[in-house]
C-alpha cells in the first residue's frame, strides 16, 4: 500500500480565526487525517476559518466533501470560511463540480485575513 504525504498545520490568529494549511495530497489514504483536523476545529469555539490550499497537490472527492461539510457549520455560527492560495489545478476541480460559488477564494492567507476583518 503506497504511503501518501499529507499534513495539516494549524495556526491560530487571535481568539477568533484559525488557519488550516493543507500540505500534500488528500486521497483515500489521507482523508481521515483531514477529517480529524476539521472535526477538531468544529468542536472548538473558532468559527472564522481559512483553509490554506497553496501546498495542496491533489484532493479526492471525499476530501472535497469534508471541506463542503464545513460550510453549514460555519454559517450556522455566523463565521466565515475562506479558501486561500488555491492552486489552479485544485480550483479547476471546484469549478468543474460547481462548488466555487459556495466559497470565498483569496490569493493567499494575508488577503484572506484582510477579508475576515
Amino acid at each position: 500500500m503506497p504511503v501518501t504525504d499529507f499534513t495539516v498545520k494549524k495556526e491560530l490568529y487571535g481568539t477568533n480565526l484559525i488557519c488550516l494549511r493543507l500540505i500534500g495530497t488528500v486521497d483515500a489514504h489521507t482523508t481521515k487525517r483531514l477529517d480529524r483536523a476539521v472535526d477538531e476545529v468544529m468542536k472548538g469555539k473558532v468559527w472564522n476559518i481559512i483553509l490554506d490550499l497553496s501546498t495542496l497537490n491533489f484532493i479526492s472527492s471525499s476530501g472535497l466533501g469534508i471541506i463542503v461539510s464545513l460550510v453549514p457549520h460555519v454559517e450556522s455560527r455566523k463565521g466565515k470560511l475562506i479558501l486561500a492560495g488555491t492552486l489552479a489545478k485544485i480550483r479547476e476541480v471546484f469549478d468543474a463540480l460547481g462548488l466555487s460559488k459556495m466559497f470565498t477564494f483569496a490569493p493567499d492567507v494575508m488577503a484572506a485575513r484582510k477579508l475576515m476583518e
